[in-house]
């Protein structure tokens, strides 16, 4: 295991979080909805990245802490999402 850290944090992950890869921190994505909400780290998230719907292991992703300027808003990204 690379990143052992990764496996303990507990993530609750809500509609609208902005999250990168856990290794490539220039892949990103926002969450759509919780999929597994009473599994925060072996769950699974629905998220969007450049306008396409994917699931994603929870253990796999990393809250952003820092919006680059040049990216849309995650409200704008949900906005292009139908459920």
């Amino acid at each position: 295991m690379s990143h052992p850290v990764c496996y303990t944090i507990r993530m609750k992950m809500k509609a609208g979080t902005l999250v990168h890869h856990r290794d490539n921190h220039q892949w990103r994505g926002v969450v759509v909805r919780d999929l597994d909400p009473r599994k925060p780290v072996n769950g699974v998230v629905l998220l969007n990245h450049n306008g396409r719907v994917a699931r994603m292991h929870k253990d796999l992703l990393v809250k952003v802490t820092r919006w680059d300027s040049g990216c849309p808003t995650p409200c704008a990204i949900l906005d292009t999402v139908k459920d």
